[in-house]
């Protein structure tokens, strides 16, 4: 008789497989969080900056943020 064979049904299952639901949940919530941050300042970039400026302050403004995004990946 194994191991598993001797526990409750309800302990067979590894102890990260039952914490999957709450990390989709909190991945599904901070996913939700970073659109909106990004949603956000792009939309303060474009109305706050002057019109003579403003692609090469959108083109920097996304230069930035995706070179982060590449820069923290393998973080």
């Amino acid at each position: 008789m194994t191991v598993d064979e001797r526990l409750d049904p309800q302990q067979r299952c590894p102890a990260p497989a039952r914490r999957v639901g709450g990390y989709g949940l909190l991945l599904g919530a901070v996913g939700v969080g970073a659109v909106g941050r990004a949603s956000t300042l792009n939309t303060a970039l474009q109305t706050r900056l002057l019109g003579w400026v403003r692609a090469r302050g959108l083109a920097v403004y996304l230069l930035v943020f995706q070179g982060g995004q590449a820069l923290a990946a393998p973080v």
